[in-house]
């Protein structure tokens, strides 16, 4: 079957090692970034496979990766202002 790309919006607000679920068909994340205001992730996957959750942790700068495989980075996002800087994993 072939893939297609879809948008999962994570949300705008949060937390030193927040867990974002998105469930989701089987695929991989091609992008993270901002949307209209929202964090959102695009991804490549096969619409007709089954949707299971995954689950995305946020991290600020400067901070321990607690329980984080780093080989499982997704991206870095910035905000405007004064807000922090976010890596974002999957676990």
């Amino acid at each position: 079957m072939p893939l297609e790309v879809w948008k999962y919006p994570l949300g705008t607000a949060f937390g030193e090692g927040d867990v974002v679920p998105v469930f989701m068909p089987e695929g991989r994340v091609l992008s993270l970034q901002w949307q209209h205001g929202t964090l959102c992730i695009w991804a490549a996957v096969d619409p007709a496979s089954a949707r299971s959750p995954r689950k995305f942790a946020f991290f600020k700068s400067g901070r321990q990766l607690h329980g984080i495989d780093a080989n499982k980075y997704i991206g870095t996002v910035q905000t405007m202002g004064a807000s922090p800087v976010w890596h974002v994993f999957e676990v």
